[in-house]
């Protein structure tokens, strides 16, 4: 009986760790769209950037531009005029950002949207050969999260995808941004398989061991 009972516990936890296991891929997948700001069918910037299309799901999100097409170019215009190398405050969310106008305006403009269920994100990359800068910018509200980096603005949300953080952490080029989507799927669906199963193996001890304890009391009463 007592072996029945621990058959029965590891096929359950080994479902279960299936099954955790696929939601994880489900939940983990994001598509990486690349497109640029004022044509949003141009997607010639992955050319300029030597980019291979065939490594990118690249999706035509019109609409989505049309909406925020505005509120960014109210944003650049801050950009190109704010005073002292600085960025004026736009709303009470804004973070200061230091920034060499001049190198500024030659920048490429640009953005990426991860989607991730029904979370959106935008991207606004800001880039050529000599000056590198990036922003995240959530759309309702439109709250722009600025800081050197933009891997300190969105750190809480890298940490669940340790690889992930600790390779954009060490890069100071925004070019990064740039990875083939498989490389974002973290953390390996294989790693959170293996961990439900040592979980499953200690629980499973761990019952047993209670319950021999529980049988012993049992018996010397």
């Amino acid at each position: 009986m007592e072996n029945k009972f621990i058959y029965l516990m590891l096929i359950l936890f080994s479902l279960l760790s299936f099954g955790l296991d696929s939601s994880a891929e489900l939940e983990d997948s994001r598509l990486n769209i690349i497109i640029h700001l004022y044509d949003p069918s141009d997607d010639s910037i992955l050319d300029q950037a030597g980019l291979d299309k065939k490594e990118f799901d690249i999706y035509d999100i019109t609409e989505l531009v049309q909406q925020s097409e505005r509120d960014f170019i109210e944003l650049q215009k801050e950009f190109l005029n704010a005073d002292e190398g600085y960025m004026r405050k736009i709303t009470k969310d804004v973070k200061r950002l230091s920034y060499d106008k001049t190198e500024l305006k030659k920048g490429i403009i640009q953005y990426n949207v991860n989607l991730v269920g029904k979370d959106i994100q935008y991207m606004m990359i800001l880039e050529n050969k000599d000056y590198k800068q990036s922003m995240m910018l959530k759309t309702s509200p439109m709250l722009i999260k600025v800081s050197d980096s933009i891997f300190e603005s969105t750190k809480n949300k890298l940490e669940l995808y340790p690889k992930l953080y600790q390779e954009l952490s060490n890069d100071e080029e925004t070019k990064i941004l740039y990875k083939k989507k498989d490389q974002y799927l973290l953390p390996q669906t294989g790693e959170v398989k293996n961990m439900m199963f040592y979980i499953g193996l200690l629980a499973v001890g761990s019952i047993l061991y209670i319950k021999k304890l529980i049988g012993r009391n049992i018996n010397e009463k």
